[in-house]
């Protein structure tokens, strides 16, 4: 698939290569990036890095509404991004939008990107 952009948004994958209960990683604006597709058509996308140490949530799993890093096993809601074990932590979300049977993923500023940075966890 050849990438489209728009006005800061990037068709990063087909709904049809990415099925409910699903994850990829997509790179996006330079940015490795992982997208969730829960069961009931909820879609998510996160920078991949894990703010633990970094492992790539690509590698990891959905156990129902939970993102798993496949490292430590840390727990985020993946409708949400927040940290469930532990539970002072969160993923830096991306924009998603669904149009033409399609996921879109948009540019985050880089005030953004430093925020979300500053709000991983070293323990």
């Amino acid at each position: 698939m050849s990438v489209q952009e728009e006005e800061g948004w990037v068709r990063a994958i087909e709904l049809d290569d990415l099925w409910e209960g699903e994850l990829v990683q997509v790179t996006v604006h330079d940015e490795q990036v992982v997208v969730v597709h829960l069961e009931g058509g909820h879609v998510s996308a996160y920078l991949s890095a894990c703010p633990h140490q970094g492992t790539s949530l690509a590698e990891g799993y959905l156990e129902d509404d939970k993102l798993v890093c496949p490292a430590h096993l840390w727990e985020f809601d993946a409708r949400c991004g927040l940290g469930i074990n532990p539970d002072n932590t969160k993923l830096a979300p991306r924009p998603v939008r669904i149009e033409d049977d399609a996921v879109w993923i948009g540019r985050v500023s880089d005030k953004e990107k430093t925020v979300a940075r500053s709000t991983g966890s070293d323990s």
